[in-house]
């Protein structure tokens, strides 16, 4: 489950960077956070499901 879950949360970290290059940074940064989490015994939905909000929310950030 872990890994389908790293798996989905890596495609739409490549997916989203090449839709938004200037959140590169932070997207990578987000992810490394999800990983971590998951490797610390963390939900790998819950933790994949926050990653992917977060990353929205930087697109959310920038139209305010």
């Amino acid at each position: 489950m872990a890994r389908e879950e790293i798996k989905r949360a890596k495609e739409f970290l490549i997916e989203f960077i090449g839709k938004h290059p200037q959140h590169k940074d932070e997207a990578i940064d987000l992810f490394t956070l999800c990983v971590d989490e998951i490797d610390e015994g963390g939900s790998p939905q819950h933790e994949t499901e926050l990653f992917i909000s977060s990353c929205e929310q930087l697109l959310k950030e920038d139209s305010e």
